[in-house]
């Protein structure tokens, strides 16, 4: 939460100006300044004047709930009071409410100006902080921007990951069934369809679709896959490019693929399916 930083106190009248402005000289002092000729037969400016050095007091000394307090009981005394609409904004940023702070110092430069040469530099310094809290509040609004585009992406992120673990926990099931094959691949569309890059689950989407018969579909996951993989042990990988090859009536390429399976740890699913294949045909003379 940003807010404008205080600076000097100016005296018993004028709340300190935020960074970014100028403070009220010491020359416009409570006992320097003269009574309110413009303030309307209802406003108790005396009593408003006050309120105000106690809430600068309290000000200096960091207790700035207790100053906001003070100069909205000045304000109650006397609402057009420039002094303390500009101190109520101080105190405003300070408590990290910059809209309300805008606000009040833009009433300190309405105010100011409507009672009079008096309240000049209240008007200088109050239409300075208007300018540096507008800055402050559009750094706001970006940075809850970034955070709600954060927010979005850890939670996509957080979706995206489920629904890959469920996923694989249903292709890791045995038998696999079509049902589940079908669950898990819609998983996967789903992980995408939020972003999810389906090159990263290439195999996973290989098995679903072997599973579902769609051998055309399932050959460029599972050779992705191969070409991905930095195992030593690749067979896996060669069991569902044999599996694809035989959904596409490609036996040959099926059993180069089964063959290349043999040498690491799923040889016996390799041995299983060249045995189902039977032996190659003949070859034909002419």
């Amino acid at each position: 939460m940003t807010r404008l930083t205080l600076l000097g106190f100016a005296g018993a009248l004028f709340a300190s100006a935020p960074a970014g402005a100028q403070t009220t000289p010491d020359s416009l002092a409570a006992d320097s300044v003269a009574v309110d000729s413009l303030a309307g037969p209802t406003y108790d400016t005396a009593a408003a004047r006050v309120f105000n050095s106690e809430a600068v007091a309290a000000e200096r000394d960091t207790l700035y709930a207790v100053a906001l307090t003070k100069y909205d009981q000045a304000l109650v005394a006397d609402p057009t009071y420039p002094p303390a609409l500009l101190g109520r904004g101080n105190m405003l940023s300070q408590l990290g409410r910059n809209a309300d702070a805008r606000t009040s110092y833009e009433a300190a430069v309405a105010a100011a100006t409507v009672r009079g040469a008096e309240f000049d530099q209240v008007r200088t310094i109050a239409a300075r902080n208007v300018e540096a809290v507008i800055g402050i509040l559009a750094q706001e609004e970006e940075i809850a921007r970034a955070n709600a585009s954060n927010a979005a992406q850890a939670a996509a992120i957080a979706d995206q990951t489920a629904a890959v673990e469920a996923a694989t926990a249903l292709l890791a099931t045995d038998p696999l069934t079509p049902e589940s094959a079908q669950q898990a691949y819609d998983l996967l569309e789903q992980a995408r369809a939020s972003g999810y890059d389906p090159n990263n689950v290439a195999f996973y989407y290989a098995k679903a679709l072997n599973a579902l018969g769609r051998g055309a579909d399932a050959l460029p996951y599972a050779e992705q896959a191969l070409a991905a993989s930095t195992d030593a042990d690749k067979s896996v990988f060669y069991i569902q490019i044999g599996i694809a090859y035989r959904f596409m009536a490609n036996d040959t390429a099926a059993r180069e693929a089964f063959t290349a399976a043999k040498t690491g740890s799923w040889a016996g699913w390799a041995d299983h399916y060249l045995a189902e294949m039977g032996d190659p045909p003949a070859p034909t003379t002419p």
